[in-house]
């Protein structure tokens, strides 16, 4: 995050770090991740978990979808970079194609009128 330009009160731009541990992900959803390339727009999820003898957050039909399922904050993110394990920077996806790492960084952008709005 950079601090705010003259006159404003949002940050300059806002960056991020996703890291992901593919180890677990079945070869489709492997392959979807490794698609990705630079400025591809990513939905970021929060979702609070709920055990499941209690149920859903709220079971009232009129209830936001949020309350319904549990949903805590929605983002969107622009990719600026893919880094391998070693940090260095993946420029074709086809290159990720048989990589004995299953650890991904990826750098991304966030629009800062809604980082202000939602920290």
């Amino acid at each position: 995050m950079a601090p705010p330009k003259v006159g404003e009160d949002k940050p300059a731009y806002v960056r991020a770090e996703i890291n992901i541990d593919m180890g677990r992900l079945s070869d489709d959803v492997r392959r979807d991740w490794d698609a990705l390339r630079p400025d591809d727009v990513v939905f970021l999820l929060a979702v609070r978990g709920y055990d499941e003898a209690d149920g859903p957050a709220s079971k009232r039909a009129d209830a936001p979808l949020t309350d319904r399922y549990g949903l805590k904050a929605l983002r969107t993110a622009e990719v600026v970079q893919i880094l391998d394990k070693d940090g260095r920077v993946i420029r074709d996806p086809g290159q990720m194609r048989g990589m004995n790492s299953q650890r991904r960084r990826i750098h991304v952008k966030l629009d800062p009128v809604m980082y202000k709005v939602c920290k």
